[in-house]
């Protein structure tokens, strides 16, 4: 069936990169006309909550639930103030913390220490490798407590 939507131009297939040795997985995503026609058929569905790339709200929706399984209040593009965060997450006790996903581009990530600003406790940001690791934190100012650097891998 996959086969015969993707012909016909209703879907299209994203890969999305595990970051564990060999793992990955495929998802569909319907095109316009894919949706078009959900709508004309008059089929409810639900559109990934996000920005950016497939792959960026995939992340999203994964740590989202991941940290909502360990007990944290959880929301996606979630604001306290003068930007949105990738995903906010609160606990019982009130601490708020700013995840923010890396797929690409180093630079623009900096910025993100904004969110402490807007009220968040602490920053997450969330990498595909240890060298992207190293290369954030390089430019990241030292000795900050209130942020950390981790692995997607860990939210799989």
């Amino acid at each position: 069936m996959r086969k015969v939507l993707l012909e016909a131009g209703l879907i299209e297939e994203h890969r999305i990169n595990l970051y564990l040795p060999g793992k990955h997985i495929k998802i569909a995503k319907p095109t316009a006309a894919g949706y078009e026609l959900l709508d004309r058929k008059k089929i409810a569905y639900q559109t990934p909550q996000g920005n950016g790339s497939v792959a960026h709200q995939w992340w999203q929706d994964r740590l989202s639930k991941k940290l909502a399984k360990d007990g944290w209040k959880t929301e996606i593009e979630q604001s306290l103030g003068s930007k949105r965060v990738d995903v906010g997450a609160v606990n019982d006790l009130g601490m708020k913390v700013a995840y923010e996903i890396l797929v690409e581009g180093l630079q623009k990530e900096v910025n993100n220490l904004r969110d402490l600003e807007d009220g968040w406790h602490q920053v997450v940001y969330c990498v595909d490798s240890d060298e992207t690791r190293q290369e954030l934190k390089a430019l990241l100012p030292k000795g900050m407590q209130n942020v950390e650097i981790r692995l997607l891998k860990e939210f799989v």
